[in-house]
């Protein structure tokens, strides 16, 4: 939101030399950053270190299951890589579903509930990408330096996405959401914001990053 507020604030003024600067955590000290290499030591050194956070608070924002597995498989046979799944308690039991569906369980490895808040910044320091859904955890990745991919069922990218070099977006661009706020799921009975958004959207985009970084 500040980053578009202050293109705005440009467009009016004429100004072409101001320029955005992405928010960035403090460094992190080095019990967490010893933690957070603790945590990712079973990933080894020759992965990529690729990290999913697959629940948010109020649900409705939820991506499924069942693809989130499929992603998974395709980054580790792909990309060679480990998930480490990330998350508070309350997000266990998918994690848990999404892990039971996957073909390659054992490149797997939870974190849930097992980070406080500056460890999971240092831990996001020391992966090669997130891929989140439109929750803290986008913005928290994004400011810990992380490249970050948002997945948005319902609210719009060009206001809610991480600033940051390395953000990526993924969203089926409803008329009634991705391009607008969402009005939420009280007053919206529809689910095809949700089902909308697909599996080879989201490789798309994680193929596009990757490129860069």
């Amino acid at each position: 939101m500040s980053e578009s507020f202050q293109h705005l604030m440009c467009l009016y003024t004429n100004d072409s030399e101001m320029k955005f600067i992405p928010p960035s955590f403090r460094p992190s000290s080095n019990v967490d950053m010893q933690t957070a290499t603790q945590l990712l030591k079973p990933a080894g050194n020759d992965k990529k270190k690729i990290a999913f956070c697959v629940a948010t608070t109020d649900g409705f924002k939820d991506w499924p299951s069942d693809k989130f597995s499929v992603i998974a498989d395709w980054l580790i046979e792909k990309y060679n890589s480990v998930i480490i799944m990330t998350g508070i308690p309350k997000h266990t039991n998918k994690v848990y579903q999404i892990i039971e569906y996957m073909n390659h369980k054992d490149s797997c490895i939870n974190v849930v509930g097992k980070t406080s808040f500056s460890e999971l910044i240092a831990l996001f320091r020391q992966i090669d990408l997130v891929l989140t859904l439109d929750t803290g955890t986008s913005h928290i990745a994004g400011a810990a330096g992380c490249p970050v991919i948002t997945i948005f069922t319902h609210n719009s990218p060009a206001i809610y996405k991480p600033a940051g070099e390395y953000t990526g977006a993924v969203s089926a661009y409803l008329p009634c959401s991705g391009k607008h706020i969402c009005i939420g799921p009280r007053k919206c009975k529809k689910n095809d914001c949700v089902e909308a958004v697909t599996v080879s959207m989201v490789q798309k985009e994680i193929s596009r990053i990757m490129e860069m970084i």
